[in-house]
């Protein structure tokens, strides 16, 4: 199913001519992507929704929806939106909708789990906070971040996450500490593995 929908949002980009459109909307796709990739920091010990696959890896399917996936939708939902503030609504309404759809079918086939309360009705929330956000960050991006930001501090609020040893831990850390020689690392107050 993730291949599929992966070559799908591509074949409609492709369709629809959208890539044309791409240094329009970057700023709103990488706005995207980063949120996408706070929500794996945030969440990493307490994921609410996780995607299934018997063919791909976790950490692969991630990075597909994370670095192709939700960057093609986005494209083509920005490349789409109607001039007038009440087709707008509409067309923005039409989107989550189908996205929602499309994520109970994925839940019904099993290609996503969800966990800790977390539900479709919570997805149709963060789809309309994904299109809407993308769509106002392209015309005020300050005030989309700090919307944006309220937003993440809300969910943490909701979902608490558990934060513990090992919580600011990730990727580019460890890497960067891979290369950092011992006395270096002395005075640093954020230890890993400590």
């Amino acid at each position: 199913m993730h291949i599929i929908l992966s070559l799908f949002v591509f074949y409609l980009n492709l369709r629809k001519n959208t890539y044309k459109n791409l240094p329009t909307f970057l700023p709103s796709i990488l706005y995207v992507m980063f949120f996408n990739s706070v929500y794996y920091y945030f969440f990493k010990y307490f994921l609410l929704w996780e995607f299934k696959s018997s063919s791909i890896k976790v950490k692969p399917l991630r990075a597909l929806y994370i670095f192709f996936v939700m960057p093609h939708v986005i494209l083509l939902y920005l490349s789409g939106v109607p001039s007038r503030t009440k087709h707008y609504l509409v067309y923005l309404f039409k989107w989550v909708v189908l996205s929602s759809i499309i994520e109970a079918l994925f839940k019904l086939t099993r290609t996503i789990t969800f966990s800790h309360g977390w539900t479709l009705i919570w997805s149709f929330c963060i789809y309309l906070k994904m299109y809407l956000f993308s769509y106002l960050f392209l015309k005020k991006p300050v005030g989309t971040m700090k919307v944006t930001i309220a937003s993440l501090i809300c969910f943490l609020y909701v979902f608490n996450p558990p934060i513990s040893k090992g919580f600011f831990e990730g990727p580019l850390l460890k890497l960067l500490m891979r290369f950092t020689p011992n006395k270096w690392r002395k005075g640093c107050v954020l230890k890993i593995g400590e």
